[in-house]
């Protein structure tokens, strides 16, 4: 019996350095493992399937240009949040187990997200969110079946 496909996108290293999403049994190579660039590519391929649209192919002209790095991004204000709570959310001097439900709530946003600016983030790239945590959760993505 042939083994069902991960309904999850993943974030591979592909062996020629590249990342690697699988898309519907095929792979796109969305830049160089762990850059930057590839990162943002992987939110947007994400957002897209969770969207319902058509996946871009990596020839295909991007609508946007990757973020300047002036702006603020996802990952540090998550961090400056994660530094507040961390003297805010204190109990005889000790951090609360509250610390550690922050860090797993924000980190579907981080993984998919952390290096898009925070004026890009909208409300498909929330509902990406949202269902990478219901993925996580129940081991699929809402609205696919494979």
């Amino acid at each position: 019996m042939a083994r069902k496909s991960n309904p999850i996108l993943s974030y591979l290293r592909h062996s020629s350095g590249q990342a690697r999403v699988r898309v519907d049994g095929r792979d796109i190579l969305p830049g160089e493992y762990n850059s930057k660039e590839s990162r943002v590519r992987y939110a947007e391929i994400v957002a897209q399937v969770v969207s319902g649209q058509a996946v871009e192919t990596p020839t295909a002209k991007r609508s946007k240009p990757v973020e300047s790095d002036s702006r603020l991004t996802v990952n540090e204000l998550v961090a400056a949040y994660l530094s507040w709570a961390d003297g805010h959310y204190l109990k005889n001097g000790k951090p609360t187990s509250e610390i550690h439900c922050l860090k797993s709530a924000v980190k579907p946003l981080v993984d998919l997200f952390g290096f898009t600016a925070c004026d890009a983030f909208g409300p498909v790239a929330l509902k990406a969110v949202r269902e990478q945590m219901i993925g996580a959760c129940c081991g699929t993505i809402a609205g696919r079946t494979d």
